[in-house]
């Protein structure tokens, strides 16, 4: 008998009611190794660049991808959350990227990507650590502006990863 694939996912959420309800459900879900961290979210809203303050929420857990994304998907307060795993599809059309720059450079490169559409989210903490969220196809565009990135392929909830095409959907003319 094969062992369980471990799942490594992550969400986020912006008040306090909302993140001690999904620690409820990350808890019901048999979740290790969770972390909590304040991030700076980039994303683009009603025509521009938007910055919120979210805490991002990252677990391991054994159960399947569909029981995660529904119990999650079930806590969460947003109408599209961010619910994403990490994967070991190279094929992946969706991608997260990380990286690390001193932490004024982050928020200038979470704004220029986010503003030339190349990622739907940038996430960036404190001390300047980088979590992009993109498509496959806006990889390369990226990497023309951020040299050094580690990409992990991700899945995730579908109304998340339409948003993410969606986003990103005039990556290539942006390169």
């Amino acid at each position: 008998m094969s062992a369980a694939r471990l799942l490594r996912v992550t969400t986020t959420t912006d008040t306090k009611l909302a993140e001690e309800a999904l620690h409820t459900a990350i808890a019901d879900l048999s979740a290790t190794e969770m972390t909590s961290e304040v991030v700076s979210s980039y994303y683009w809203w009603d025509g521009g660049v938007q910055n919120d303050e979210e805490v991002r929420l990252s677990f391991t857990t054994e159960q399947s991808l569909e029981a995660t994304l529904a119990k999650i998907g079930s806590a969460h307060n947003y109408d599209v959350p961010m619910i994403i795993a990490d994967s070991s599809d190279v094929t992946s059309p969706y991608w997260k990227g990380l990286f690390n720059v001193d932490v004024g450079r982050a928020t200038e490169l979470a704004d220029v990507l986010v503003k030339g559409r190349l990622v739907a989210c940038a996430q960036v903490t404190a001390d300047g650590s980088v979590a992009l969220k993109t498509t496959a196809k806006a990889k390369v565009a990226v990497e023309k502006i951020v040299e050094t990135v580690t990409w992990v392929p991700i899945e995730g909830n579908k109304p998340y990863m339409d948003w993410l095409d969606e986003e990103t959907r005039n990556a290539e003319t942006c390169e």
